[in-house]
């Protein structure tokens, strides 16, 4: 098993098992020193920002889940990189597989997806000040 954080759709129980079905909800973790944003594809990615952090959900998966992962994220094609990132987790520092894309200009999540956003953010239990700061922004208006 291995360590995958998810910050985007993937956060969705639903959406988790059915693309990955080994995988395991570890609960939430943070990655520091990274800020959440919707890349100009319409998609969450991170980018480095010192000060910064990002929450997203911690999964142990297996290896045809990491597999599964690494076509639904396009590693072949350049789309995403895999980082191996250090995740705070119930107070330790854990390495985490974590997929980031090169894409680093912002833009705004496509409505259909910004939904399921919100769906995974209220699945995470995230709260409504760290959405508002870190994420409404990129949603349109009517899936904020």
């Amino acid at each position: 098993m291995k360590l995958y954080f998810a910050y985007g759709s993937n956060m969705l129980k639903t959406q988790m098992r059915e693309r990955c079905p080994q995988s395991r909800k570890a609960g939430v973790a943070q990655l520091s020193d990274w800020r959440w944003i919707i890349d100009a594809n319409g998609f969450a990615n991170v980018v480095p920002e010192a000060g910064a952090f990002v929450k997203g959900v911690l999964y142990e998966i297996g290896y045809d889940d990491e597999a599964a992962l690494d076509l639904f994220e396009e590693v072949a094609a350049g789309t995403h990189g895999k980082r191996s990132l250090p995740m705070l987790f119930n107070g330790r520092t854990l390495i985490a597989l974590c997929y980031v894309n090169s894409a680093t200009t912002e833009g705004v999540a496509k409505p259909d997806y910004g939904q399921r956003l919100l769906s995974a953010f209220a699945d995470a239990g995230f709260d409504k000040d760290y959405l508002e700061k870190n994420v409404s922004r990129f949603l349109p208006a009517r899936a904020a």
